[in-house]
C-alpha cells in the first residue's frame, strides 16, 4: 500500500482506489459518489489481503507491484519453510543485478551455462552496494544456508545483512513496515550468524536512528554534498561511509551492538575483552556523531 502511495503520489485510500479500481465507485446523475467498495482502507489497515484480480487490476498501472506484495523475502523470513532452501531456485528468483553476483557464467561449447560464486568478503561488498529487499532476501537466504550448514561465513554474512539493514531502515520506516520487520530479522534472522556467546543487543528504533544519522552524513560527504541522489547512489556512499572511508567514527558507530551471552557457564576472557573493546568503539562513535567532534582518528584507547 505505501509503496504504492509513494509511486502514484496518492495520499488517501480514497484516492487509491478510484485511481486502480474505477469500477468501485457508482455516481448519482449529479456526478456525486453513490457509493464505493472502501477495500483500500482495510488494505492500508493490513486487514485485507488483495486477490488476484484485484492484484491484475493493479499490475497493469503499477508494474511490479504484484512482486512487491509477492516478494521472495517472505518465504526467506519464514524458518518454518524449508522447500526454499532447496538447490539454488530461490535465488533465480531475485532481480538479474543480484544473479548476476551470486551466479558466475561458464560455456562448454557452445552451450553456457551459470555456476554459484563462492561466498567471499567481495562477494557481500557486492550485495551491499545493491541494497534492496532482493538483497535483504539473498542474504537472508545465505545467512539460512550457512548456519544449516555450520559455515565459517555464517557471522561474514550476517555482517553484510546487518550493514545492508542499517542503510535500509530509514527507507523501511517510510513504508511503515520497519519496526516489525526488523523485529523479525532481530529475533530470528541475525542470531544464526552471531559469534558463540553473543547475542542481539540492538533494537528496531536502533536500526531506524542509525539508519537516520548514515542517511545523513551521506548528504556532508564530497560525493553527496548539493546533490540529488538516487537510491544507488546513496547506497555506495554509505557502505563506504561503513567501510570507514570517511573517517572511523562513522564506522565504529554503525557497528553492530551485541550482549553477552554466558549461558550459564564462565565467559572466555578473550570473549569478555573484545566486547569491551567493541562497546568502546562504538560508544567513541556515536559520541562524535552525536557532539559533532572530528572522527577520522580514534584515540589509542579504542584501537
Amino acid at each position: 500500500y505505501e509503496t504504492l502511495s509513494q509511486r502514484t503520489g496518492l495520499n488517501t485510500a480514497y484516492e487509491l482506489e478510484r485511481h486502480f479500481e474505477p469500477s468501485s465507485f457508482t455516481f448519482n446523475d449529479d456526478g456525486t459518489i453513490e457509493y464505493y467498495k472502501n477495500k483500500w482502507t482495510g488494505y492500508r489497515q493490513g486487514q485485507h489481503r488483495p486477490m488476484p484480480p484485484q492484484r491484475e487490476l493493479v499490475e497493469k498501472k503499477a508494474p511490479g507491484s504484484t512482486r512487491e506484495l509477492l516478494h521472495p523475502l517472505w518465504s526467506a523470513l519464514n524458518l518454518n519453510d524449508k522447500r526454499v532452501m532447496r538447490e539454488n531456485a530461490f535465488l533465480r528468483q531475485l532481480l538479474p543485478p543480484i544473479q548476476e553476483v551470486m551466479f558466475k557464467p561458464g560455456s562448454s561449447g557452445v552451450l553456457g551455462y551459470t555456476t554459484r560464486a563462492p561466498i567471499t568478503q567481495r562477494l557481500l561488498d557486492k550485495l551491499e552496494r545493491r541494497a534492496g529487499m532482493d538483497v535483504l532476501a539473498c542474504l537472508t537466504w545465505l545467512l539460512r544456508e550457512a548456519a544449516e550448514k555450520q559455515c565459517a561465513s555464517a557471522q561474514l554474512i550476517g555482517h553484510a545483512l546487518h550493514n545492508v539493514l542499517t542503510m535500509m531502515a530509514l527507507e523501511l520506516h517510510a513504508l511503515k513496515i520497519a519496526l516489525p520487520l526488523l523485529q523479525i530479522f532481530i529475533d530470528q534472522i541475525l542470531p544464526l550468524g552471531l559469534p558463540q556467546h553473543y547475542r542481539a543487543g540492538m533494537t528496531p528504533g536502533d536500526y531506524v536512528n542509525a539508519s537516520g544519522y548514515l542517511n545523513r552524513i551521506v548528504y556532508t560527504t564530497t560525493k553527496g554534498r548539493k546533490r540529488k541522489l538516487d537510491w544507488d547512489q546513496r547506497c555506495k556512499i554509505m557502505q563506504q561511509l561503513i567501510q570507514g572511508k570517511s573517517g572511523w567514527s562513522v564506522k565504529y558507530a554503525m557497528m553492530p551492538q551485541y550482549e553477552l551471552d554466558d549461558g550459564g557457564e564462565e565467559l572466555p576472557a578473550d570473549v569478555i575483552e573484545a566486547h569491551s573493546l567493541a562497546s568502546k568503539q562504538r560508544e567513541w562513535g556515536w559520541d562524535c556523531l552525536l557532539t559533532g567532534k572530528e572522527g577520522r582518528m580514534p584515540p589509542v584507547e579504542v584501537l
